[in-house]
């Protein structure tokens, strides 16, 4: 019987993201430089794709712009490490690697039939369209990154057997215990807190500050739910997923914290938020 070919993968990396948040993690503690954190995730992510899944390390590329001395000290490593180092663009404080490394990323699911599995490391929201896109031509996908900035809704998208903690690679220089993998065996596609231990009485006052901030830019007390629910909601609770975030509006409404009511629209109905800014919670949140 022949062997099994190995899968071949490319990985693709947001190293500012990673960075950034590796150094807001380390930020008062002596673990050591976020640079050098960030370089041994990426060594421990290739040793551990190549020997323990046994797949082909064939393409590696980092993307960031290289402003942060430390960073620019990485580009020789990386390119040692085979990641090809990808300059992005930055403009008020947002930068253009997710956009770039989304584009290569389709590039290649388009180009090269012989790459079987990607691997994205980096953790927001705006890798969700690609994730699709790789699974829509039938190809493996995984999400590395710290859990704490990972959004909800891309590891709700991927999948829990799909998502990596990076804390399973460098917990010991995070100082903190690696958490357990999930199998990709186990539930798919669910990447839900367990038991709601999102809805806590400082995540639901944190709504209602949001939801008073609403009203006073808008000047009005009617605050439209889709749209807070996708901006405002999505900012503040990154990490949670966009049932997740619709919980913590309905324990709010159960409470009768807040009213969530219909209007009629030229384009058909839609529903605002109404603050009962009579109830204790409420008046407690925004000092009403």
């Amino acid at each position: 019987m022949l062997p099994t070919p190995r899968a071949n993968c490319a990985v693709f990396v947001d190293f500012e993201n990673i960075y950034l948040a590796v150094k807001g993690y380390l930020e008062g503690r002596p673990q050591g430089s976020p640079a050098d954190v960030t370089m041994a995730l990426l060594s421990r992510l290739k040793r551990k794709i190549e020997e323990e899944m046994g797949m082909n390390f064939i393409m590696g590329r980092a993307y960031g712009n290289w402003e942060y001395s430390e960073t620019q000290e990485a580009l020789n490593s990386l390119a040692m490490m085979s990641f090809d180092p990808q300059y992005g663009i930055n403009k008020a404080g947002k930068n253009s690697a997710d956009l770039e490394l989304s584009l290569a990323v389709q590039e290649v699911l388009l180009t090269r039939g012989d790459i079987n599995h990607f691997f994205i490391v980096g953790g927001d929201r705006d890798y969700i369209p690609i994730v699709r896109r790789i699974r829509e031509r039938a190809k493996g996908v995984t999400v590395v990154c710290l859990e704490g900035s990972a959004s909800g809704d891309l590891r709700n998208i991927v999948g829990r057997g799909h998502f990596l903690p990076a804390e399973t690679l460098i917990g010991d220089l995070l100082g903190r215990d690696a958490p357990a993998e999930t199998p990709p065996s186990e539930v798919e596609g669910d990447g839900a807190i367990d038991a709601k231990a999102y809805i806590t009485d400082a995540n639901m006052e944190l709504c209602l500050r949001l939801i008073e901030e609403a009203t006073r830019k808008y000047r009005t007390e009617e605050v439209w739910l889709v749209p807070f629910l996708k901006n405002r909601l999505n900012e503040a609770f990154l990490t949670l997923t966009n049932e997740e975030r619709k919980e913590i509006l309905n324990s709010l409404h159960g409470m009768e914290a807040i009213k969530i009511e219909k209007r009629p629209g030229t384009t058909g109905d839609y529903s605002v938020i109404i603050l009962n800014r009579e109830h204790p919670m409420v008046a407690k949140a925004v000092g009403g």
